[in-house]
This record gives C-alpha cells, structure tokens and sequence, in this order.
C-alpha cells in the first residue's frame, strides 16, 4: 500500500502582498496549513489570507518598521508548534516558491530515505510584468538567474531538527539535530521579485521607508534605498543572464530515485579541473554533487573558490558563507574566505577570517602569515611583527614570513636583527633576486653602522 503523501506546514511572513499571494496558495497547493504573519498589511493582503481555507492569519507587530533581529526570531522559533503533527515545515519569504518538476514524488522520496532538510538551488525569478491573480505564475515568468544567495535550507522535518539558528534573511542557518541533506537535480527556490521595472521600483521605494534604524545601521537591506537608475540596472543585470527553470509542459527530467553510483568520480573529476583551472568544468563537476549532496561542505568551499576565478565574486562570497554557516571548524575554508575579503579590500573581515584560522589551527603558518599582513595594512606594526614571528615559530623557512618580516625590520631601522632574517629568506629562495638584494643591503648597512661606530 502506498504511503500518504507528507504532511506540510508553511510559515511565511506578509507585507502588503496582495500580488503574489494567490500564487502562494496556489503553488503550495499540496501544503496542508499555511500559517502567515501579517506585518501590518494595507493592502488586500489580509482579506485574501482570510479567504484561504488553510491559512490562519496572525498579527506580528514591530512598530511599522522591518526590524531584522524579529523576523530572524520569528522564523527561528514558530515552526516548532508543529513538532508531532507535520511530516515537513517550509519557512519562507512570501515571495519563495520550492519547484519541482516532480515534487510530489521527491518529497515521497525524501521521507523514505530518511532526509531531513533540503537546500535548493537558488534563482532570481526575472519577468515583464507582476500575474493578474488568476494567472499561473510559473507559466508567465518561468526564467531567472543563478543566484546562490537565494540558495536556503526552507523546508525540513521539525521533529528531526532540534534548531535552524537562521541568520539574516535566512540565507544562511546552522541546522543542529538529526541533520540529513536531500537534494535532486532541478530542486531550485524561485524568488519572485523582479517583476517588471515599474513593480519592482515602487516595491523597493515602499519597503526602503520601512527599514528601521538597526537594519540601517548595519546595513541590512540597503538595496532597497538605491536609486530607479540602480534598480533598473538590477533588473537589467539579472535578465541578461536569466535561463528557463521552470519546465514547460511535459516537461522536466524524471525524478532520480537514487545518487548516480559515479558521483564520487564526478567530484575527483572536478577537482582535477580545479586543480588544473579549468574552471567551468569544475564549477559545473561540483554543482552536480551539489544538487545530490547540498550540505557537502567540502564542494561548496571548492564552489566558493572556482566561482571566484570564474570573475562571480558576488556567488563566491555567498557560497563561502553558506558553507562556514554549515560547518564553521573548517580552518581551510576560513583561509580561502580571508583571502578572498583581503582581495576584495574588506580588512576586518579578511582579519577576522585568518584570525579564526590561527585560532582553529595554530600550527598552519600561511594563516599567521596572511594575519599579519592584513594587520600591516591597518597599520599595526606590532601585531604583524607578533604575527609573522609567530609563523616562523611553526615553519622557520616559510618564505612569505621570512620577507615580510624581514622587510618590516629593515623598514624600521632595525638592520641587525633583519639581517638573519633577510639571509634566511635568501637561502629559502635562492632563486629570487629581490631576496638577494634585500640581504646585501642589510649587509651593507650592517657593515655602514658598525664602521661608523668604530670611527666614533
């Protein structure tokens, strides 16, 4: 006898969302109870929430203002009434529709071998206009881009996991309990926000007057206050690159009941490329392991790093942040994300990455070495001395070390103790004239001081 199909809940919070909450309902249509916070609506939204005979409507008051730290409580704590009568939860914005060609079925899939929680790829939804109620909205804008900031663990099995600890928009979380990752190729998240120029204008102007000052004090949601030049080349930018997603009819590749047996080749393969720099082929090997494993830490740090050479410094960051968000102990991966900031000249970020690596693993020099540097660059001469030093402590003959220290000795006057070290560096590099000449000149200047000194 077949099993009944999963028992879903859905939680989702609502501002002035009359346009998209037909489509909502519609879409989810297989979820058995929605349960919406409504921010202080002002237009349809309410009424339609009403007339949805498996919504229930609640007040969530913070005082006409997008106050960040509430809506990350919020979507951190009300899934938890379900524990013991739903299957799955899916916490989402208004405007995240999970798609499947074959949803059904993955979810059937899903709860038979044991997952747990699911992490779609994400993408921007890009269309012409908003639907009219009665439209299918995946039928009208079924294109968008890549985009791995959308990438969100949304729906999961509450009586499996024991917290999310989502952060700021729920675009990253540190899912703790009995974790198991299930993923498929075309699981994707569609964010459906960029409908039509003229929506999309008078959308951000309305909820930019919204932000409260502690969203605006760190920052959170600036993008909403960019100008209409801005926003149309965001909309521009995105539908350059859009790709259809959603399967036309008949459509949609059939639902992979298992992980094809070669998928640990395909990750050497994509290593290899990576090793290699043949980039997109390791871009495309990993994001195939990805859309089976989607918690593999290990392919998305990689992802992190290939999409930076690819030039998408914006899906790199993303990618590094989801993948320290799932395991923060991974030193490695704290190093590559501190180079990255350091390249991109964020400081206190890159300081703070390689300042977790050393902490993590006090034995891997290049950490202290990088460390140091960024404190050079802010201009703590003593803390990147202190940083260097402690380098060569664990590899004597680390050879960034040895320059940089060395360097800043002879920089600082100090030629007698730079000397050595500008030697050191010299022998651990015969080949790099600049090392050559560095040593010669302390040596001269050794040499200058000590003969003045007898003069005297």
């Amino acid at each position: 006898m077949p099993r009944p199909a999963p028992r879903i809940h859905l939680y989702t919070l609502c501002w002035n969302e009359a346009v998209i909450l037909p489509h909502l309902f519609r879409h989810y249509g297989f979820v058995e109870r929605f349960v919406v916070y409504d921010n202080g609506s002002t237009d349809a939204s309410r009424d339609l929430i009403a007339a949805e005979p498996k919504a229930e409507l609640r007040e969530f008051d913070t005082g006409g203002r997008i106050d960040e730290r509430a809506y990350v409580r919020l979507k951190n704590e009300a899934w938890k009434e379900s524990r013991g009568s739903a299957d799955f939860v899916i916490v989402c914005d208004a405007d995240e529709f999970l798609y499947h060609p074959q949803m059904d079925r993955l979810l059937l899939r899903m709860r038979q071998t044991g997952g747990t929680i699911l992490r779609p790829a994400g993408y921007e939804m890009v269309g012409e206009r908003p639907p009219g109620p009665d439209e299918d909205l995946l039928k009208l804008v079924h294109s968008g881009r890549r985009w791995y900031e959308y990438d969100k663990c949304l729906l999961f099995d509450p009586n499996a996991i024991a917290e999310m600890q989502y952060g700021v928009g729920g675009h990253t979380c540190q899912p703790t309990g009995r974790v198991q990752f299930f993923g498929r190729p075309g699981l994707a998240l569609l964010h459906y926000r960029l409908l039509g120029i003229a929506h999309v204008r008078r959308r951000f102007a309305a909820v930019g007057a919204r932000l409260s000052q502690y969203n605006l004090d760190l920052g959170l949601g600036m993008g909403y206050l960019e100008s209409e030049a801005a926003t149309a080349e965001r909309f521009r930018w995105f539908a350059s690159a859009a790709e259809r997603v959603v399967a036309g009819p008949g459509g949609g590749a059939a639902l992979e009941e298992d992980e094809p047996p070669d998928l640990d080749q395909v990750r050497a393969a994509a290593l290899e490329a990576q090793r290699t720099g043949n980039w997109p082929a390791a871009r495309d090997g990993l994001a195939r392991v990805l859309a089976y494993r989607p918690g593999d830490v290990d392919a998305l740090g990689n992802l992190a790093t290939v999409l930076r050479r690819l030039g998408l410094d914006a899906e790199a960051g993303w990618c590094f942040k989801q993948a320290l968000a799932l395991d923060a102990g991974r030193f490695e991966i704290w190093f590559n994300y501190g180079n990255f900031c350091q390249a991109r000249g964020a400081r206190d970020a890159a300081g703070n990455c390689f300042q977790t690596v050393v902490q993590l693993r006090p034995d891997f020099a290049p950490g202290w070495v990088n460390l140091g540097n960024v404190r050079q660059a802010a201009g703590d001469a003593d803390g990147a001395e202190e940083a260097w030093r402690s380098a060569l402590q664990r590899s004597p003959r680390q050879v960034s070390a040895l320059r940089m220290l060395g360097r800043h000795l002879a920089a600082a006057g100090r030629l007698g103790e730079a000397e050595p070290v500008l030697r050191a560096w010299a022998e651990a590099a015969p080949a790099d004239g600049e090392a050559r000449d560095a040593h010669a000149a302390a040596l001269r200047g050794v040499a200058l001081r000590t003969a003045a000194g007898q003069a005297s």
